[in-house]
């Protein structure tokens, strides 16, 4: 026997055994009665077994050709059942979806909108891996990312969504800090620095002049989390370069008050990150679609979104 033969051929086969008749059979499959009898006497070459008595009028099995269909007809059942489960899993709205995003963005207004989605879309579940590093996002399987600052990742679809504001911040009691000049002063105040970030972009707001600031031997906590960077802020423990997300609600409680200065952090972009447009998941299709307007729309965003709200104010100022 040949090793190679058509699948094609396996399945118009037990299709055509199935029905019993060449014209059915054609039919079903949607082609020519003579294609179709060209192809399965080419099936028998390969195998080198008849596998159907013809004549005129009648088309019946032989017994190889009935061992054959009982043995290849769950086959052909079973690569349909599999064809079926992938066309449903990649055009229902179901299935998991697996998404990296920094901590303190998910619990600052993320963590909300992915609720929003799942409570509207109940059959797709979400795989959230969060951490304030860039993991490498084909090596866990990431379908979606949310990521702050400029990415390299050039095959990667990136979708802006909006600025973070940075800007510097100290405890309410520290009042020694509360007023920055000029860059240079940052060298004899202690600092707090948020990782993975290792040096501050900065902007003058009044002469638009950019310059890079890094934290040396006065960092006095060094931390990769936003929050526990305010915190030791708060705790009176230096100065930090803070995003508004984070800082504004220690501000509204009083427990950290802006830096006085022309010198803030320059805004920093939030992206959203998928792999393609082709062969996408409708799952995966409607979150997009579901955040993406989030950040277009012109309307009042609801209460449950109010640090967006007030983000998306903050950025557009």
């Amino acid at each position: 026997m040949k090793n190679r033969f058509s699948l094609d051929d396996m399945y118009r086969f037990c299709v055509l055994a199935a029905a019993g008749s060449y014209r059915q059979a054609a039919a079903q499959l949607s082609m020519p009665v003579s294609t179709l009898s060209r192809r399965i006497s080419q099936l028998e070459d390969q195998l080198q077994v008849r596998l159907l008595h013809r004549d005129a009028h009648h088309m019946t099995l032989t017994e190889s050709g009935r061992q054959y269909f009982e043995r290849c007809a769950p086959l052909v059942e079973e690569l349909q059942n599999v064809s079926r489960a992938l066309h449903e899993d990649q055009h229902g709205a179901q299935g998991s979806i697996r998404i990296s995003a920094p901590v303190d963005i998910s619990l600052a207004w993320l963590g909300e909108v992915l609720n929003m989605f799942t409570r509207e879309y109940p059959k797709i579940t979400l795989d959230l891996n969060l951490s304030n590093r860039n993991i490498d996002l084909p090596e866990h399987s990431v379908d979606l990312a949310v990521r702050v600052g400029e990415q390299q990742d050039s095959d990667w679809i990136q979708r802006h969504l909006v600025d973070i504001p940075f800007a510097f911040y100290c405890a309410p009691q520290q009042t020694q800090w509360q007023t920055l000049e000029s860059v240079q002063q940052l060298d004899d105040w202690p600092l707090v620095l948020a990782r993975p970030v290792s040096h501050w972009s900065l902007v003058n707001r009044r002469s638009g002049d950019h310059q890079t600031y890094r934290p040396g031997r006065n960092i006095r906590v060094g931390v990769d989390n936003m929050t526990v960077a305010a915190r030791s802020v708060a705790a009176g423990l230096g100065v930090s370069l803070l995003p508004w997300t984070t800082a504004e609600e220690f501000c509204q409680r009083g427990e950290l008050v802006e830096v006085a200065s022309d010198w803030q952090g320059e805004p920093r972009k939030v992206c959203m990150l998928y792999r393609d447009r082709d062969n996408q998941p409708l799952r995966l299709q409607l979150l997009i679609d579901f955040i993406l307007p989030l950040f277009r729309a012109e309307q009042p965003l609801p209460p449950s979104l109010d640090n967006l709200s007030l983000l998306l104010a903050k950025s557009r100022s």
